[in-house]
């Protein structure tokens, strides 16, 4: 005629097992991505803590050829811990775009070249580079007419803070 009452408990109860099984790994795969999430914020807590990236020199030179020596050059320091040297720059408010250098290592240096960054001979300039981490290196720079062409009028160094 029918089901006994213990096949249906029987069926209630491995339903109620399956249902079970499914809310536990549902709740441990919630919980590796908190855990996960936790320890990229605290790698990226400590890359921040100990960011030293500066200004180690400017040079003017003719790097792309065109007969005026109105391109910059930009050597950046590392007396932090590594970093990951993908960057991007802007200069004067325009952006000049993303460069990848692999890692700079501490106590490396890494360059790149800002084409016509001198044109303007009378203004000051500026330049921020910013970091994956969050963290800016912003400098001032002017064009001078004794070697090594450029004069670096300030620089800072940047990283967000949190609020708690």
């Amino acid at each position: 005629m029918g089901f006994s009452v213990s096949a249906s408990a029987a069926i209630i109860f491995i339903s109620f097992l399956v249902a079970a099984g499914t809310l536990y790994s549902a709740w441990d795969s919630s919980y590796s991505n908190v855990q996960a999430a936790r320890e990229d914020w605290y790698s990226l807590r400590i890359s921040q803590m100990y960011f030293n990236v500066n200004v180690v020199s400017l040079s003017r030179g003719d790097y792309d050829n065109d007969g005026s020596a109105d391109d910059l050059e930009v050597v950046l320091g590392n007396n932090g811990t590594t970093v990951r040297a993908l960057f991007d720059v802007i200069d004067d408010g325009i952006y000049i775009g993303n460069l990848d250098r692999g890692y700079l290592l501490p106590g490396g240096n890494l360059s790149y070249v800002v084409v016509n960054a001198l044109v303007d001979t009378t203004n000051v300039h500026n330049e921020t580079v910013s970091f994956p981490n969050g963290c800016i290196v912003w400098f001032a720079y002017q064009y001078s007419s004794t070697a090594p062409g450029v004069t670096l009028v300030s620089s800072a160094t940047y990283c967000p803070t949190e609020v708690s």
